[in-house]
């Protein structure tokens, strides 16, 4: 694994629930410059794709482009401690220190709203180092009043992560 100053996570997304505007669209490719790797699908009935990377260091730099999501829509995306596979899907949020409970400080969130076309391009920094305790990346819908820890209803997209 090489050691530098930040870990950059690139999500390029597909679609959401139905198939929308930009459903012919697929994810645009990546550096391949990375310690590890995913590619996401829908969960459940929704519908997408994307590709991942990871770039581990001191710190992360989250970015994230999306396009044939649902338009004019928000979404957040977290780093998670299960697969795919596990019910629900990815399992539950990843955290920095695990005897800490859930937030956005012990956690690395990223939010985006995404256009008219559904595109969104979005670029987060945290202070919190990815380990190999990442086992997937997850999409959620991000209505927060209605966001489900545990279960798998807000969740459209889920990659599993393959560290090089």
């Amino acid at each position: 694994m090489r050691a530098i100053a930040t870990t950059t996570i690139v999500l390029l997304l597909g679609a959401h629930t139905s198939c929308g505007p930009g459903d012919d669209s697929d994810p645009e490719p990546l550096s391949g410059d990375a310690d590890a790797s995913a590619e996401l699908a829908g969960v459940g009935e929704a519908h997408g794709s994307g590709v991942a990377e990871l770039v581990l260091g001191d710190g992360t730099e989250v970015s994230l482009s999306v396009a044939g999501l649902d338009p004019d829509t928000a979404y957040i995306s977290h780093l998670h401690d299960s697969g795919c596979g596990h019910d629900p899907p990815g399992g539950e949020h990843w955290l920095a220190d695990p005897a800490e409970g859930m937030g956005e400080d012990n956690e690395i969130h990223l939010s985006l709203t995404t256009d008219g076309d559904g595109s969104a391009v979005e670029t987060v920094s945290s202070p919190n180092t990815a380990d190999e305790r990442v086992k997937s990346i997850v999409v959620h819908i991000a209505d927060e009043g209605d966001h489900d820890h545990g279960g798998s209803g807000d969740r459209v997209l889920c990659g599993d992560i393959e560290f090089s």
